[in-house]
């Protein structure tokens, strides 16, 4: 029996990881993905979000400014007192499934600033579109991820659900040579 996560073309993960994935999806609690380069993190949100049909954008945490994120204040709706943000194709407004992607390559600031969206999918008190946040990180433990940033416990609190995909060489032989075809 071919398992969704096949269906998808993510090959080499367990039956736990997919019980994992389809428990965030039902209950909306937000999912950390933390594992090694190559992993297929950011691949199977694309290829969740695209199998759902849902609005869906992967922000590198590492580079996103969150001006990108939350967009520019509009200066004519401030005229009036009333504050209002421009969306553009990048920001979260009318998104419907998030992946904030390098998480912990994030500034401690900007970690900050993710607490919102991951808890309770608003931006500074305004509401969003986003249903299922998902997140992915590096382990900051393996000396081959520079630039990683301790995650601050709060941030890390945030996440019901911590999933730990496989690396390509614990994979059975079959599923390694289906991950290069």
């Amino acid at each position: 029996m071919t398992s969704l996560l096949q269906q998808l073309g993510i090959y080499g993960w367990k039956e736990n990881d997919e019980n994992l994935i389809l428990s965030s999806l039902l209950t909306g609690d937000p999912l950390l993905m933390i594992g090694s380069h190559g992993s297929a993190k950011t691949h199977i949100a694309y290829k969740t979000a695209q199998a759902l049909r849902k609005r869906f954008i992967a922000y590198d945490a590492s580079k996103a400014l969150f001006e990108d994120v939350l967009g520019f204040p509009n200066v004519e709706s401030l005229k009036n007192g009333k504050v209002e943000y421009v969306p553009s194709a990048v920001t979260v407004w009318d998104k419907e499934f998030i992946l904030i992607d390098e998480i912990n390559r994030a500034l401690p600031e900007l970690q900050a600033k993710w607490l919102e969206i991951i808890r309770s999918r608003k931006i500074m008190g305004f509401p969003t579109e986003v249903k299922w946040v998902w997140a992915a990180m590096n382990p900051s433990s393996d000396s081959r991820y520079n630039g990683t940033q301790t995650m601050d416990a709060a941030l890390v609190g945030r996440f019901s659900i911590f999933l730990y995909p496989p690396e390509a060489l614990d994979m059975e032989e079959e599923d390694r040579i289906r991950v290069v075809e």
